[in-house]
């Protein structure tokens, strides 16, 4: 099973995101071969760009997981994405 992890990016420093990922993991006993890597360090590349390599991995992906009341465009265009393509959601 390949697990992709959705977070809010915006307004959030690397650090903030990556120690929400970790406690994802932990939580959820997900395994380095389950996990797709889907943290794209912002080395102030294009939004769309990134969104774009996001949904790429996300196309990998058995299974979707999202915080409980995230907000924000990409979050939400990978929630529509995996709902409409039938991959399940777990919001946590």
């Amino acid at each position: 099973m390949k697990v992709f992890i959705s977070q809010n990016m915006v307004n959030r420093t690397d650090e903030e995101i990556l120690k929400e990922r970790e406690k994802l993991i932990k939580q959820f006993h997900i395994t380095k071969e389950e996990l797709i890597d889907s943290w794209i360090k912002d080395d102030n590349k294009n939004p769309v760009e990134m969104l774009g390599k996001s949904i790429e991995l996300l196309g990998q992906a058995d299974l979707l997981f999202i915080p409980k009341g995230a907000r924000g465009r990409g979050v939400e265009i990978e929630y529509s994405i995996a709902k409409e393509y039938r991959i399940p959601i777990i919001f946590y």
